[in-house]
């Protein structure tokens, strides 16, 4: 995805979180790194890496913040789309999640909780419920 169109999908973005009222906002990403996909394992399923906005953070700085935490420091990467959203609900608020599918260029180590599949081989694995809907509505 180019610069400018970057820029105004997350202008976009903010502008709705802003008229929405949100209080509490999470990134997920879908990388891929030489044709496989990388979830994250939690107990017996698998999901998307995430993470929540600190306060006044943007979302390309988490984003990046994300990234470098999950595969290192030097990692390079593009920004390939925008999946949608997942809204969670908690004991006392909600969280709206905004996903994204990025392309690793290079990866400096894979954390430990992270596994690297085939795309063939997404769709039989146990997915959160949640992003198994959002794949599914994406004919992923």
């Amino acid at each position: 995805m180019d610069t400018k169109k970057q820029e105004r999908m997350f202008k976009f973005l903010s502008t709705m979180i802003r008229r929405k009222g949100l209080k509490r906002i999470a990134i997920g990403l879908l990388p891929s790194f030489n044709n496989r996909y990388v979830f994250v394992k939690i107990s017996d399923n698998y999901d998307l890496i995430k993470t929540e906005l600190a306060p006044l953070e943007s979302m390309d700085k988490a984003l990046e913040r994300l990234v470098r935490y999950a595969f290192g420091r030097t990692v390079s990467f593009e920004l390939q789309s925008y999946m949608g959203k997942i809204d969670y609900s908690t004991v006392d608020s909600m969280i709206r999640q905004f996903n994204f599918e990025i392309k690793l260029n290079n990866m400096d180590l894979l954390h430990p909780n992270l596994e690297l599949f085939e795309k063939e081989k997404t769709n039989q694995l146990p997915l959160e419920k949640p992003l198994s809907q959002l794949l599914k509505n994406l004919e992923f």
